[in-house]
């Protein structure tokens, strides 16, 4: 209750997820500023003790005017023309020359 987020390993993502569970289970809001303002569970309990839940109207779906934007338009193409490439997952790729040692580059990566 009283261990702080970001120390014991959350980082943004994390707190986005939470701050959006707690919507759902209790119909609080509670914005990102606030939780990091309070990054323990006690903090955050004694924010919402008096909050009532949330009169969040739903927002409209945009028309779909049908019409794809220039990325959507180049994934599609891309598609058409192999459709199980890997376009779709990598839109950059770079080759690497010379002598590769293993050992530095698999830690980075792993992070």
């Amino acid at each position: 209750m009283t261990d702080d987020f970001l120390a014991v390993g959350g980082h943004s993502l994390h707190a986005a997820q939470i701050v959006a569970r707690i919507k759902r289970a209790l119909g609080s809001t509670l914005s990102l500023a606030e939780f990091f303002a309070h990054p323990t569970i006690a903090g955050q309990a004694v924010l919402l003790a008096d909050r009532r839940p949330a009169d969040d109207e739903a927002i409209a779906p945009a028309a779909n005017t049908g019409e794809l934007s220039f990325a959507e338009e180049r994934l599609y193409f891309l598609h058409q023309l192999a459709p199980h490439g890997p376009a779709y997952h990598c839109s950059l790729a770079f080759h690497i020359g010379g002598e590769c040692d293993e050992a530095r580059l698999y830690p980075p990566c792993a992070r």
